[in-house]
């Protein structure tokens, strides 16, 4: 992410719209996406999955399940896919993760696609995420030697951490955008390091801010602020262990 690294951290990008409908959504729209993507993304994976919804009224809570049905197209490495939904779309890219360069063409087609099957009359909401697991030596880890954003306490309890969670929401462009800012405890499989998951997510805060023409100034703007968000985020100590390639 801006500079360039051999051993990058990134572990997943998704860029992701919502869309406001247009055209009544059919059985048949995402076999045909997947049609449309077929030269990219000739994988065909239908899955299933239920979202839990809880009302209260006046007869009290009662809980709700609605399956439904994803479709997700995958490159033949499957590193790259494609999830199509009812009004929604995302382009994700795991690890490695090659560079914008390579992951926005495969944006631009999965949108294409998308809207010239749906026909979706707008963009409700677009997000730019990545997700970053970053690994130091050491089973003692001063995060403050390699993060200028961790957790920080006013009095000395321990040197160590065990698991932990942070949130920052930082707004852009009079609240039209925000920029989701999390820092994480992660896994590791050495006893002898300690791992971050460090995830940013840039997303449009108001609905029908931009239209299909503006969007991708928007993603490209949208981009470089999290790249400049990464490395204001990082030290020199991580660059080496990442190895920025000159």
């Amino acid at each position: 992410m801006g500079r360039k690294y051999k051993n990058s951290p990134i572990i997943e990008a998704v860029c992701e719209f919502r869309f406001q409908p247009g055209a009544a959504w059919e059985k048949s729209f995402p076999d045909r996406i997947h049609e449309e993507l077929h030269e990219t993304f000739p994988i065909k994976r239908p899955i299933t999955a239920f979202q839990s919804s809880l009302t209260i009224d006046s007869r009290g809570s009662q809980q709700h399940l609605q399956q439904t049905n994803t479709l997700q197209a995958l490159r033949e490495d499957e590193t790259a896919s494609v999830m199509i939904d009812v009004d929604r779309i995302a382009v994700i890219h795991a690890k490695p993760y090659p560079a914008w360069e390579v992951f926005q063409p495969l944006i631009k087609q999965g949108l294409a696609a998308y809207r010239n099957v749906a026909t979706p009359k707008g963009l409700h909401r677009v997000g730019l995420r990545y997700i970053n697991q970053i690994e130091m030596p050491g089973e003692q880890v001063d995060l403050s030697e390699y993060l200028n954003f961790f957790p920080v306490l006013n009095w000395r309890l321990t040197t160590a951490y065990g698991p932990f969670a942070m949130m920052m929401q930082i707004p852009f462009d009079d609240d039209r955008d925000i920029l989701n800012l999390r820092l994480s405890s992660g896994a590791v499989n050495s006893p002898d390091a300690m791992a971050v998951i460090l995830d940013f997510d840039y997303f449009s805060g108001q609905s029908g801010a931009m239209n299909f023409e503006q969007v991708f100034d928007w993603l490209e703007e949208a981009h470089s602020r999290v790249e400049s968000a990464f490395e204001g985020c990082i030290k020199d100590s991580l660059r080496e262990i990442f190895e920025e390639v000159t």
